[in-house]
Formats: structure tokens, sequence, C-alpha cells
């Protein structure tokens, strides 16, 4: 068995981890990312709201930075999802040194620094009045600076540069945050290295790692922690909602689906056991489906010929909304054909070389998506050699190593 791997290089270049899906509305499923950053920031912006006008510096962030001459830098305090507050800013001189005037107290914690696209984190071990940061600015995003007198963020940059060189497996990064000298770092570390994107499975680690720093954290009462506890506990929540939600649950056997293609053929997953299979439910019109097929179609050419497939169950066809308006069966057949069309250009379109397309053109009325509580997509399931589901929603950087521990 492949040991699983699960960081990639551009998980640490700060990429955006959108994960963005179509909807349907009419089975609203939660966001867990979104309900969080919402808690987050109106915790935080409560207690610490933004100054604004002339004020006394009560604290500076200093330094300097090469190949960042002209330009400005933010200092920001720090949240969970992008949840971030600007409470200093200044321009950076021609030989690259800044000096931030900061208005209010720079107690223990977490924060954030932006120049240009480069940006980043450090943290102050306890309240400073000064802190000098430096490197060069076109590392920043690669962990390539230092921040005198911390060594919670010398112990950050260190892991994380590590993480990149090493590539550990998802055990080994697990152990590596949560014995981390500093629980900010592993609490903050583990949003980066274990995002979103990678699906509920992925985000129970994440919140088993920060809920170890929490409870060593659990002496302090700073604005700060309490808004990163809250922020937790919301996402807990909404998780613990998903996985109840859930009709497929990992470990169970994945029921079977027969549909036909485009050029009417009969297909059905059963027939694909003893094989790894990605079991994924898209639609032509869904943006993040198809900006998620690129990703599909490499993996797929990798592993293919080692024993993996893909069944694509596409979401196209007449909305349930829409049909009660077409009137005539000319009509309906009109639309029938157009979404049919726009289904086949897509898997053209896209490259999509495995032969098991199939669809009944039901839109979010399709009997097969509801009885796999497909409310969103992309949606997909991993399917193991016996059938059974071994992950929900594996994507992006998290769907190759899902694939090579299961082969």
């Amino acid at each position: 068995m492949n040991i699983t791997k699960i960081i990639s290089f551009t998980a640490f270049l700060f990429v955006v981890f959108s994960f963005y899906q179509c909807g349907n509305t009419d089975q609203a499923a939660t966001t867990t990312a979104n309900a969080a950053t919402s808690a987050a920031a109106k915790t935080v912006n409560a207690i610490t709201p933004n100054t604004s006008g002339s004020t006394v510096a009560v604290s500076v962030v200093k330094g300097n930075f090469t190949n960042a001459a002209n330009l400005k830098i933010f200092i920001e305090e720090a949240g969970f999802n992008n949840s971030n507050r600007i409470i200093g800013k200044a321009d950076i001189d021609g030989s690259g040194n800044f000096e931030t005037p900061i208005s209010e107290e720079m107690n223990a914690g977490v924060y954030r620094f932006r120049v240009g696209a480069q940006k980043n984190y450090f943290f102050l071990d306890k309240g400073a009045k000064t802190v000098n940061i430096s490197g060069d600015m076109t590392q920043i995003n690669a962990f390539g600076y230092t921040v005198d007198d911390s060594d919670a963020t010398n112990e950050f940059t260190t892991i994380m540069k590590d993480f990149i060189a090493q590539r550990p497996t998802t055990q080994q990064a697990k152990t590596k945050l949560m014995t981390a000298r500093s629980p900010l770092v592993g609490l903050f570390g583990a949003s980066l290295v274990f995002p979103a994107a990678g699906g509920l499975e992925t985000i129970k680690t994440k919140l088993e790692i920060q809920n170890a720093a929490l409870a060593r954290l659990s002496g302090t009462n700073s604005p700060q922690v309490q808004a990163f506890k809250k922020t937790i506990q919301a996402e807990q929540a909404q998780v613990a909602a998903q996985l109840a939600q859930q009709k497929i649950k990992v470990g169970e056997m994945a029921p079977n689906i027969t549909l036909q293609s485009p050029d009417g053929k009969s297909y059905s997953l059963s027939d694909l056991k003893g094989k790894v299979v990605l079991l994924d439910f898209w639609a032509s019109w869904c943006g993040p489906c198809r900006r998620e097929n690129p990703n599909v179609v490499k993996t797929y050419k990798q592993y293919n010929k080692k024993g993996f497939e893909v069944f694509s169950v596409s979401l196209d066809g007449i909305h349930p909304k829409v049909r009660p308006r077409l009137k005539t069966q000319e009509q309906i057949d009109q639309q029938m054909t157009s979404a049919k069309s726009k289904w086949q250009d897509a898997i053209s379109k896209d490259q999509l070389q495995w032969p098991y397309h199939v669809s009944d053109l039901q839109h979010w009325g399709s009997p097969v998506a509801k009885s796999y509580g497909v409310s969103s997509i992309p949606k997909t399931f991993l399917i193991d050699k016996d059938g059974k589901i071994a992950a929900i929603n594996p994507r992006g950087a998290a769907l190759e190593p899902a694939i090579k521990k299961l082969l």
C-alpha cells in the first residue's frame, strides 16, 4: 500500500482553496467555512473594533524586506478562513525598510503581514511594543522570513518548510502539529495543512489538532483565542450536522447505479467492482465541477492502468422548477436535446476520456442523486475494490493520495 501524501508545494504558497459548489437551493447544504468565518469575524471585530484617523502608535512593526522597494506593508490581526483585521499599514522605502505604527497593544497571539501578493503569519509568544521582521519579499509565501525574539514564529516556519521538502503523510503531519511547542502553531498550522477542500475527513483531522491546541490554551483568556474557540466550535457543529445528514457513509457498500451514456449504452457501477472507482456527480453547467475536471483527468491518466476508474453521473437535464412550465412534448424534447448536447460538449471539451459517463437527464430531480444524498456538486465518492465507500468528497490535492492508499 502506498503511503498517503497530503502536502503539495502549492498548498503552502497560500493558494486560496476555493470550496465553492453548485447547490440545489431546495436542499440547502450548509457550508462550514462560511459559517465559521462569519462567527470569527463578528467575534473579533466586536471585541477589538477598527480605529481610523490619526492615532498615537502604541506598538511598532518594523524591519526590512529585500525586493520590496516602494511597496506597502499591511499588518493584520489573524483570524481563521481569511477573517483578518488590518491594524496597521506603512510604505516601504527604496531600501526595503519600513516602520508600521500600530494604534493598539500587540498582545500574545497570531498576526499576518502582507506585501504585494506575498503574505504570511507571525506569532508573538508574549506582548510586544516592537516587532522586527526581515527577509526576502519574494520568499514570504515560502516561509522565507524571520521575526526577532519569536520562538513560535521560528517553529512555525521550520515546520512548514519541512513539510514542503518532505511531504509527510497525514499521520506524520498530524503528530508534528499536535506536538508543536507552541499550541498556536498547531492551531494555525492545521488550517493550512488540512484545508476544507480536502473534504469532511480532512476537516475532522484539522479539528482534532485544533481542539488539542485549544486544550493547551485553556488558561488563556485573550479575545483572539476566544474568537478561535468560537470559530472551531461553530465548524464542529456544522461538520456534525453534515455527517448526520449523509445518506452514504464511509465503510458502507456503494449503492449500485445503472444509467445510460450519451450514445444509449447502459453502464452499471457494480461492473467496476475490483477497481478503485471515483464516483463523480457533476454537470456541464457547474463551474466548480468544470474547474476540478483537469485534476480528475490528470489523476485518471496516471492511475487508470493501475486499477483506477472514474464513473461520472451528470446532473444535466431539465430543472424540476422548469419542467412544469413546458406545456408541450415538443418543448420538453427540445430542452432535453439541448441539455444532452451541452453534456456531450462538456465531456469533449474537458477531455474526459473514461467511457463511464451516464445520466438520467433529470437535473436535481435525479433519483440516483437523491439516493446518494447529493444536494450540491461537485460531489464525489471514492469506492474501494470491494465496492465500499472509502472517502467522501476527496478533491484537489486530497484526491491522489486517497487513491494511492487504496491501490
